[in-house]
């Protein structure tokens, strides 16, 4: 999806997994459930998405240079802060 606007469009535990999603508008879209683990939304505009908070593999997703707000950047920092990048062990 390339510049897809998707105004108000409820996408509910779609499966979005590795989708490439440049320059979208999510404007009053709902996300909640969705995975999108591995997708691209660079330059894509999520400051009115419902339902981020309970996006599928928030932190594994690429968001270069998306348009936010400063709540949703906190509860994509969550996430990304949530993953394991190492596996840590006693010595």
């Amino acid at each position: 999806m390339y510049e897809a606007k998707l105004t108000g469009t409820v996408l509910r535990g779609t499966d979005l997994t590795f989708a490439q999603m440049p320059r979208i508008g999510l404007d009053g879209g709902d996300l909640t459930g969705a995975a999108i683990g591995g997708a691209n939304l660079y330059r894509s505009d999520l400051r009115g998405v419902a339902g981020l908070d309970s996006v599928r593999d928030l932190g594994r997703a690429s968001f270069p240079q998306t348009v936010i707000t400063k709540k949703r950047l906190e509860t994509i920092d969550k996430a990304f802060r949530s993953l394991a990048y190492f596996d840590v062990r006693e010595e």
